[in-house]
């Protein structure tokens, strides 16, 4: 229930939860979910499931994926976090625009994908 994903991420000081299904990959809760489509749409957090909520279509990278690779994807996909998955389609990790930042030399990347990321599309 979405109360008990709430909780999870308050405890652990995360932004989304990713969501398996017999060791695939089938969903993604982020805190924004919680609010716009949980919260915002008046559904009881006690009482609604995950899967009434979650992006359900999730943008992934592969854990062969190099850095720049990974910062268009999430460019693109106007997301700081991208599960990482393995040749068999596992869930290895996840990754975000904040460990890249922190990891890559040269961080002008991840300030341009935060960028594009944050861009209010045109005509709002």
């Amino acid at each position: 229930f979405l109360n008990h994903v709430a909780r999870y991420m308050q405890q652990r000081d995360c932004g989304c939860v990713l969501v398996t299904k017999e060791d695939s990959l089938v969903g993604v809760v982020r805190d924004r979910d919680l609010v716009v489509r949980g919260i915002c749409e008046g559904h009881n957090l006690a009482t609604t499931k995950v899967e009434d909520i979650m992006g359900k279509e999730v943008v992934s990278c592969r854990d062969t994926d190099d850095a720049k690779a990974v910062l268009s994807k999430m460019a693109n996909s106007k997301v700081r976090r991208l599960p990482v998955l393995d040749e068999n389609e596992r869930l290895v990790g996840i990754i975000s625009l904040g460990d890249l930042a922190v990891h890559m030399e040269d961080n002008s990347d991840c300030a341009k994908a935060l960028g594009y990321i944050c861009a209010v599309p045109s005509g709002q």
